[in-house]
């Protein structure tokens, strides 16, 4: 992979600024990327996948509610099909994001991100 972008250089593209860099830093870090260099700061992009997971999941749902809809099932069944892998891996792929995330030396020798799991 050419040279990571910086958190910055995401912001700009992205138009949102974080109050909280680190925040941002955190969700750009591979957990193999902290074995990896050895870092004694263990914050990676795994638990902030899990709050973004569910943000994104409740953001839906309240927009299909807000839309009319007030079916238990529906709301599920749309919710599944509206936050799902390939849905946001292709938001990952357009804004190119693995340009921005510290990677394991594995994963970049692998380009795990190239690969549709």
């Amino acid at each position: 992979m050419d040279e990571r972008k910086s958190p910055e250089d995401l912001q700009k593209q992205i138009g949102y600024t974080f109050r909280d860099e680190t925040l941002l830093e955190d969700a750009l870090t591979r957990q193999s990327y902290i074995n990896d260099n050895h870092i004694a700061r263990k914050d990676c992009m795994d638990p902030l996948a899990t709050v973004g997971d569910a943000v994104l999941g409740a953001l839906v749902v309240y927009r299909l509610y807000e839309n009319g809809e007030r079916d238990k099932g529906t709301l599920t069944a749309d919710k599944i099909r509206g936050v799902n892998r390939d849905k946001t891996r292709a938001f990952a792929e357009k804004f190119h994001l693995e340009q921005y995330i510290r990677w394991g030396k594995g994963e970049e020798k692998n380009k795990v991100w190239s690969q549709g799991n």
